[in-house]
């Protein structure tokens, strides 16, 4: 076992550990002062510093072993131009939130290499970040070997690149970006819609979103995509990069076990 950049890294008899265990207990709330700001208060340089700070850490973790706190680093980013009061609440919160929940990624033997696969699992959510219009999406691949183990190779939560009208134009750009990633993906979505038109020979309504239909179908076509699929939104793993609140026990439990399909 041994530390690096902020890394705890271990070798067992079922793989390698990857945690940030250290380096979380050295991350530090924000001293907040009763009665000095209302919620919608905007803060002073000082508090907006620490608050910057502390986002930085969060994101770090989010970005090398915390994935489940995504999304909460996204909406914090967003209110960094311009930091409430309440804003140093919340990150104090997720922080709460990361040191009450252990977890660290297990990467075990695959076995062969030939006979592994590419699997994403892709979501978004309309409109819910702070600006009021602006939409989340995100996604987390794994890679799985045919002994059905797993590890995780790359995930990310961010801002969709454009304002888009509905759910279905969020859905598809978030899967857009994951698809971009890599090609001879197995692809999993939440929404009904996204998964009929990327099998249907029908244009959508939106017509800025016909592009990236037809870019999603050419590389089905082209077995860029080996599948697309559709699963319940309680199977959705990807359900923390877009929105808050979610369940993401789940989640940790296979990062932990390396067991996707257990």
């Amino acid at each position: 076992a041994f530390k690096y950049v902020g890394l705890d890294i271990q070798q067992t008899n079922d793989g390698i550990v990857l945690g940030q265990s250290s380096y979380l207990e050295t991350v530090e709330n924000i001293p907040i002062e009763r009665g000095k700001y209302e919620d919608s208060d905007t803060v002073n340089k000082n508090d907006s510093d620490n608050l910057r700070t502390l986002v930085g850490q969060l994101n770090w973790l989010g970005s090398q072993t915390r994935p489940d706190c995504s999304f909460d680093v996204l909406e914090l980013s967003t209110s960094l131009k311009h930091p409430l009061r309440e804003d140093m609440f919340r990150a104090n919160k997720t922080l709460k939130k990361l040191k009450l929940e252990e977890s660290s990624i297990l990467f075990p033997d695959l076995g062969d290499p030939k006979l592994m696969k590419l699997v994403v699992f892709s979501d978004a959510s309309h409109a819910n970040l702070p600006d009021g219009y602006s939409s989340a999406g995100g996604y987390i691949i794994f890679l799985v070997g045919n002994n059905k183990r797993s590890c995780p190779l790359a995930w990310e939560a961010k801002k969709i690149r454009r304002v888009v009208k509905s759910t279905l134009a969020a859905e598809t750009l978030a899967l857009v970006e994951a698809v971009d990633m890599a090609y001879y993906l197995e692809c999993f979505i939440d929404n009904k819609s996204l998964w009929e038109n990327a099998h249907s020979t029908k244009g959508v309504s939106e017509r800025r979103l016909r592009i990236d239909i037809a870019a999603i179908k050419e590389m089905l076509e082209r077995k860029e995509i080996s599948a697309i699929k559709w699963v319940e939104t309680s199977h959705q793993l990807s359900d923390c990069f877009t929105k808050k609140g979610v369940h993401v026990r789940k989640l940790l439990e296979i990062l932990k076990s390396g067991n996707l399909y257990s």
